[in-house]
């Protein structure tokens, strides 16, 4: 009786290393997993075309210098770009200036051009 027993113990006890195992070979899956994604995601970044994404943030910079409120149109694409998750996304897309604000930058932005002359037209047709 003495030696069963012990061989259930023992079988206890092996069965509970081995519980500790499975559940640190998860843990360490999970970590893995998560590795994986990160890594895909910024491969995913570096296949974009350079050009493209230039062209897009210096079009924001424009809209936002000029009070345009088209530079929020442009905030999904940048972030589409640039593979923000769902907390990075919801952190840029969150306008921070009143709209009050937004609508007061907009019209100094354009009596501003209005004022340099461009009478509407892109500054890049001048160069």
């Amino acid at each position: 009786m003495k030696k069963h027993q012990q061989k259930v113990q023992q079988a206890n006890q092996s069965l509970l290393e081995v519980q500790k195992m499975l559940e640190m070979s998860y843990a360490q899956e999970k970590v893995l997993k998560d590795r994986i994604r990160e890594l895909e995601s910024s491969q995913g970044r570096s296949h974009m075309s350079g050009d493209y994404l230039k062209h897009v943030v210096l079009k924001y910079i424009e809209y936002c210098q000029k009070g345009d409120m088209k530079s929020q149109s442009l905030v999904p694409v940048l972030c589409t770009l640039l593979n923000l998750n769902a907390a990075e996304r919801k952190l840029v897309e969150h306008s921070s200036i009143p709209a009050p604000l937004q609508h007061l930058n907009q019209a100094a932005g354009a009596a501003g051009a209005w004022f340099r002359g461009s009478n509407g037209e892109d500054e890049s047709s001048h160069s």
